[in-house]
């Protein structure tokens, strides 16, 4: 299989005085096997890091029928589930582009 780039738009916010780069993943990445989460996961983590090392990264998608989801550290999670995701969607104004295997 040839390695294929990616762009995902990213928002990077302050919670708390932590940084936070919310990286906004393909709807249905709850569907992919866990296999092809960790992969997506680890590829964005390097990416991010190469910028910034001291990140907290949150993956925020939508599901089948726009329910938000997210992958983030337990010390996130409340605030994640309080927002929407056209809240955090409106901040994104950055990207990071992953080249998966």
């Amino acid at each position: 299989m040839e390695p294929t780039a990616k762009i995902y738009r990213t928002a990077l916010l302050d919670i708390s005085g932590v940084s936070v780069e919310v990286v906004f993943v393909d709807s249905g990445f709850d569907q992919k096997t866990p296999v092809e989460r960790r992969t997506v996961c680890g590829a964005l983590q390097e990416s991010v890091e190469q910028s910034a090392s001291t990140l907290d990264i949150v993956l925020v998608w939508q599901d089948a029928v726009g329910r938000m989801k997210f992958a983030a550290p337990p010390w996130q999670e409340r605030f994640f589930q309080a927002m929407r995701y056209d809240q955090l969607y409106a901040q994104a104004d950055r990207a990071v582009t992953v080249t998966l295997a």
